[in-house]
């Protein structure tokens, strides 16, 4: 499936832009630097169905995967994940979100402005290491 969406990933696919982003390197780093710790994932769209597929997840601990998609179609499990509404994740146990999305920049101003707007917000890393300016473009588009 070929992107459209942002400058960087327009025409591209999934499997192009983890490879020029380097995303082998940067996931290695990201898995030994969260090693034993609990990890909430958050986005289950087109960019997590291709994180799974193509990637060993088991290098960490996640204990679940938010998404607002749980809110209007209920479930426990996805993809043998806990599957969890946004809400409920002031009140779940883990150390670390990692966000498994296209635009990282907005669902982590979500999350720790909405989600956890009464309560300390664990620490946020973005699946992909996309470069600076990207990430501008992202918040003033």
């Amino acid at each position: 499936m070929k992107l459209k969406n942002e400058k960087f990933f327009a025409g591209k696919t999934w499997e192009q832009v983890f490879k020029d982003l380097n995303f082998e390197k940067h996931y290695e780093k990201l898995c030994k630097k969260l090693s034993n710790k609990k990890v909430m994932l958050y986005g289950a769209g087109i960019m997590f169905e291709f994180f799974v597929k193509n990637y060993d997840l088991s290098k960490l601990n996640i204990v679940g995967i938010a998404d607002k998609k749980f809110e209007i179609k209920e479930t426990n499990k996805y993809k043998n994940f806990n599957a969890l509404k946004p809400k409920e994740l002031p009140n779940t146990d883990f150390d670390f979100i990692i966000i498994t999305t296209q635009y990282p920049v907005m669902i982590r101003n979500i999350i720790k402005r909405e989600i956890f707007k009464n309560k300390k917000c664990p620490p946020i890393y973005f699946l992909l290491n996309k470069p600076f300016m990207l990430y501008l473009e992202e918040i003033w588009n």
